[in-house]
């Protein structure tokens, strides 16, 4: 049994006991990946389609090279596994959630400080609030290697800190965050979820 920091229920455990656990492991990590995408399951399905390789038994060789699921009914086990882990591991965005800012070879260290919603109420399949907009600060961090790119982030504590905007972001088709008013083509973007420091030392 493989142990998974992902809240579960009986309904979860039911769906996973039809997958090995490689896949299953394959499938909580791809989900840590775009948890605070709120890609449809469909969409979900096709993401995991591109890393194909990583799993076990999904899929199999399709006409010229392009890889298929193994059948249509492991595909709606997966989509059925994905709208459980939305509700059972809701992908809640909230002041303070650690984020990263990608400025194409660099990026920094942030905390969101401000999320708005959309006024219609968006939510995703299984009910959950997409947010419309999110503002981050970015946080501070101390160097401990510039050229090997090593960084220690510091925590964003202070009160006042996690009232200050310095970027926003606004919810793009494909669940990607980029920067308002830009395209998603140039425009900056946004991770989610987690936090990552570096400064490209060759510029």
């Amino acid at each position: 049994m493989i142990d998974y920091t992902h809240n579960t229920s009986e309904d979860l455990t039911k769906i996973e006991a039809s997958f090995n656990n490689r896949d299953a492991e394959m499938l909580h990590r791809k989900y840590d990946e775009i948890r605070y995408r709120f890609l449809t399951d469909e969409e979900f399905c096709a993401y995991c389609r591109n890393d194909w390789y990583h799993f076990y038994n999904m899929f199999v060789d399709g006409p010229r090279h392009t890889h298929v699921w193994v059948s249509a009914a492991i595909k709606d086990e997966v989509k059925a596994w994905y709208n459980q882990m939305l509700k059972d591991n809701a992908p809640v965005i909230e002041v303070g959630t650690p984020a990263t800012v990608y400025y194409w070879s660099d990026r920094r260290a942030a905390t969101v400080t401000m999320v708005e919603y959309f006024k219609n109420g968006k939510k995703d399949a299984a009910g959950n609030p997409i947010p419309k907009k999110i503002g981050v600060n970015l946080n501070e961090v101390k160097c401990i290697d510039y050229y090997s790119g090593d960084y220690e982030v510091i925590p964003m504590t202070d009160p006042e800190q996690l009232k200050l905007v310095h970027d926003t972001f606004t919810f793009r088709k494909g669940g990607h965050w980029i920067s308002e008013g830009n395209t998603t083509g140039d425009g900056l973007s946004l991770g989610l979820g987690y936090q990552s420091h570096y400064i490209d030392p060759s510029f």
